[in-house]
């Protein structure tokens, strides 16, 4: 069957019906404590599904660590079951775009140096975590917007809005969220410390395409057709007490459908 328009994916964390959220730990840490993070109901979680059009089983796979979605998204550009550039509706307590630990610093100078069409999903690979594998699909020209839905309070306004503190400002558009896209850029010749200090001036080698970024509440959202759906458990930022939840997602995924 024949396809028009862009794909959509829709990729959920677990973690994101996890209050208070838990942040800064290794990804093999043992499983925070259930009387300090207490997970979501399971009718919040359905009433979520129903806003976001996930009313029946749809093509999506399960995984334990979030960085393996990046595997399963390669997979499916191979086959063709996915087509890039695609949207990311992004269902975490995180943004998993890097926080600025080391490996954004290799990203920078190894892979964003070179043109967007030489750039391989084995040499991003090796350099990504759970929490900061939607910057290397970004880095690959897989993505054509990012829709992030925190499922917590934001604050009005158009600024406020975009809460993405974790990410760098030289992966905003000019060098700043306010700018609402993100675009990755590099100089030759330059650390990436030293370009990310030079993050708002206009002197680049290479600039990627902009990814448009959106932060929305659930109520904000408008439910679409979804071509797979993607989802996590990350045992090191969700309790125990939170995978019946996984399990009801699971209901909603149908893996021979994303296998076809």
């Amino acid at each position: 069957m024949s396809r028009t328009g862009l794909d959509s994916v829709l990729d959920i964390d677990l973690d994101a019906f996890v209050w208070p959220q838990v942040f800064y730990r290794e990804e093999q840490a043992d499983r925070p404590s259930g009387s300090q993070h207490r997970a979501w109901p399971p009718p919040a979680v359905e009433r979520l599904l129903g806003r976001l059009g996930v009313t029946g089983a749809v093509a999506g796979r399960c995984v334990e660590h979030h960085v393996e979605v990046f595997d399963i998204w390669y997979e499916a550009l191979e086959s063709g079951r996915l087509r890039h550039p695609f949207h990311v509706v992004h269902v975490d307590a995180h943004e998993d775009l890097g926080y600025g630990d080391p490996c954004w610093k290799s990203i920078q100078e190894e892979i964003l140096t070179q043109p967007l069409t030489c750039r391989t999903p084995n040499a991003v690979r090796p350099l990504l975590h759970s929490g900061n594998y939607l910057l290397g699909a970004a880095a690959l020209g897989w993505l054509a917007s990012i829709t992030f839905i925190p499922c917590r309070a934001l604050q009005r306004g158009g600024a406020a809005r975009l809460e993405l503190a974790s990410v760098l400002d030289i992966h905003w558009q000019a060098g700043s969220p306010r700018a609402g896209a993100l675009q990755l850029r590099s100089r030759s010749g330059y650390s990436a410390e030293d370009q990310a200090n030079r993050a708002s001036e206009a002197v680049w080698d290479i600039v990627d395409p902009p990814i448009p970024v959106h932060v929305l509440t659930p109520r904000e959202f408008s439910p679409r057709t979804w071509t797979a759906v993607t989802v996590a458990r990350s045992p090191a930022f969700s309790p125990s007490e939170a995978d019946p939840l996984l399990e009801l997602l699971r209901q909603r995924i149908s893996p021979a459908r994303a296998e076809s």
